[in-house]
């Protein structure tokens, strides 16, 4: 008689741990779907987001958004003015002592008039 009580106990412990076990592989595989449903969800997120940010980069949305948002004009309507950090005749007491800055100068101001010619002139064209 005692064996036949530890034969039923034997076997409802061996039924009862595969029964747990399959409740756990359903709650499992339940808890898996719904993970999967979560991800297939964000990666169609994630798609619209980078639609949303390549039609951003799109030139013609970045050239809308400066023009009206930013009040930026068209480049050819730009006009340049020329500074002059020094008056033409004059250079100050320290260039005239060193005559190499003196040259430097003289180049400098020689490179960025014809700089501002060329310039000039590509705007005129046009313009015009």
């Amino acid at each position: 008689m005692r064996w036949l009580i530890l034969g039923l106990i034997l076997i409802f412990g061996v039924v009862g741990i595969q029964t747990y076990r399959n409740v756990e592989l359903t709650r499992y595989g339940y808890i898996i779907k719904k993970l999967e449903k979560s991800k297939e969800g964000l990666k169609e997120n994630n798609a619209n987001l980078e639609r949303k940010i390549s039609s951003s980069y799109s030139l013609g949305r970045l050239d809308s958004y400066a023009r009206k948002k930013l009040s930026l004009t068209d480049p050819k309507k730009v006009r340049f003015l020329e500074k002059r950090v020094f008056p033409k005749e004059k250079m100050p007491s320290q260039v005239q002592r060193f005559p190499f800055i003196s040259a430097i100068f003289k180049i400098l101001k020689e490179v960025k008039s014809s700089t501002f010619n060329v310039l000039r002139s590509t705007l005129m064209m046009s313009n015009g």
